[in-house]
Parts: structure tokens; C-alpha cells; sequence
């Protein structure tokens, strides 16, 4: 006795098409965020940081703005692991930095001397790092960059680990391509 496969009709038909195309969506939405966080792709409009250019931040005891024409201030914690992903280009950008004249102020969540151990397993040698506490900064995570004018205004802000076109606007925005 022969089995009668009965044809979809075209409600099932246009309901397993409907299927395909929102999984194809979602998948293709799902690959680009991924793509994107671990590219590091931010662009500065997105980087997520309370401070913008042209803020004004106040000095602080072993943070002062009013020594040097543009101060790099580096805020870091030896358990972030972003910070250690970006340690080639901290090298990169404090040589360049101090090249230029420009003042490398490290900022530290933890124990200076943690902090600066950390820097140096990775190659970098810094100054004793400021302690977060004793400063106005309000940051939101590390690793933040800030690239301040004598006088305490913000030039720029950068928050995360920066993908290479960043890392390449961080480097022109302190004088250097």
C-alpha cells in the first residue's frame, strides 16, 4: 500500500521562507557585532567616555596640567586584560609621546608600584603611576587615554582597547603619524 505525501500548502511554504530570511538576518546581525568588537572597530564618536574635547579638568595632587603644552594621561589596571592586549601600542604611542615632548602621565587603579611592575614585565618603563583615588579624573573603565592642553582642556578621549585606526588618531593627536 502506497503512502500519499500530501503537498505544503502555500501558507507552509511562505511560513518556512519566512524562517529562513530571520535567521539569515539575525545571523548576519549576530557576525557583524562580533566582527566588530573583535576588530576593535570603535570609531571616537563611539568610544563611550565622560570626557569630550574641550572639557575642563581640574589639577590634581601628582596630576597638574599647567607644566607641560599637552600631557598624555593613561589610565590602567594590570588585571584588564584590554590593557594588556594594548601593550604594543602603549610602547608605541609613550615613545612617540615623549619624542614629542609631549608629558605621559600613568594612572593606576591598584598599587602604583603594581602598576608599574605590570608596564615593566611588558617591556615599558613609566614613572610611578598616580593613584586613581587621588585624582578628579572620572573615568569609566580602562584602559582611557586623555590627552589634555596645559590649563586642563581636553583634546581627546579614548576608552578601550582601539583598533589600528584609532590608535593612528591618538598618534596624530599628539603630533606624530
Amino acid at each position: 500500500m502506497a503512502t500519499e505525501q500530501k503537498q505544503p500548502s502555500m501558507l507552509d511554504r511562505a511560513a518556512n521562507v519566512a524562517i529562513v530570511v530571520t535567521c539569515l538576518v539575525f545571523c548576519v546581525y549576530v557576525g557583524k557585532s562580533l566582527v566588530a568588537r573583535s576588530a576593535g572597530a570603535n570609531t571616537s564618536a563611539e568610544l563611550p567616555t565622560v570626557y569630550r574635547p574641550g572639557d575642563k579638568i581640574a589639577n590634581a595632587p601628582g596630576l597638574r596640567f599647567d607644566d607641560n603644552k599637552l600631557t598624555l594621561v593613561l589610565v590602567t589596571a594590570s588585571t584588564c586584560h584590554y590593557c594588556t592586549e594594548s601593550m604594543a601600542f602603549y610602547a608605541k604611542l609613550l615613545n612617540a609621546a615623549r619624542t614629542k615632548g609631549v608629558r605621559v602621565a600613568n594612572v593606576s587603579l591598584e598599587d602604583p608600584e603594581q602598576n608599574r611592575q605590570y608596564f615593566l614585565s611588558h617591556g615599558i618603563a613609566i614613572d610611578t603611576p598616580t593613584v586613581m583615588g587621588n585624582t578628579a579624573l572620572r573615568v569609566r573603565g580602562t584602559p582611557t587615554l586623555l590627552l589634555i592642553r596645559v590649563g586642563g582642556t581636553v583634546v581627546g578621549a579614548w576608552v578601550g582597547k582601539l583598533g589600528e585606526p584609532i590608535e593612528r588618531e591618538v598618534l596624530q593627536a599628539i603630533g606624530t603619524s
